[in-house]
């Protein structure tokens, strides 16, 4: 093998290693100057890509411009690479946690809505309650998760 290839090998084992945590339900902000403003919502990830829906338009420096187009509710696949904080990338704006919370108080999380909705069936008793647990980085209580939904098991 090339020594060429060789260092782009590592350089994508690095690159995996290093890959952001991205999840359904996170809101992700572009850097980019051209794209100031836009904002999407991961709705799945697979084979290395983010599946997001554009919730906000970039501003529009010159609203009248034919080139300005409103992309909202528009599907893009965006690769895990691009969520990192560079001028060119991505930056988190809203976390999701989905859970359960049993009737003594606690909560266990699981890694999507899904997932905790199939947890909730097979418990069978229906004595649990889905929780969404939101926060917001960079604010000052950027380390705190507050709830912001809880559905009874069976609701929709």
């Amino acid at each position: 093998m090339g020594e060429g290839l060789r260092r782009a090998r590592e350089a994508a084992r690095a690159t995996r290693a290093d890959a952001p945590d991205v999840r359904p339900g996170q809101v992700w902000a572009d850097n980019d100057l051209r794209a100031v403003g836009r904002t999407l919502r991961v709705e799945r990830v697979e084979d290395g890509k983010a599946i997001c829906v554009i919730l906000t338009n970039r501003d529009a420096t010159d609203p009248d411009s034919p080139w300005q187009q409103d992309a909202r509710g528009r599907t893009t696949r965006i690769s895990l690479s691009r969520f990192r904080p560079t001028s060119t990338g991505y930056r988190l704006v809203r976390d999701s946690q989905y859970g359960i919370r049993w009737p003594t108080g606690s909560v266990f999380a699981f890694p999507s809505r899904k997932a905790t909705e199939d947890a909730l069936c097979e418990d069978g008793r229906g004595i649990g309650v889905l929780v969404v647990y939101e926060y917001e980085p960079g604010t000052d209580r950027s380390t705190e998760w507050k709830e912001v939904a809880a559905t009874q098991a069976g609701e929709d």
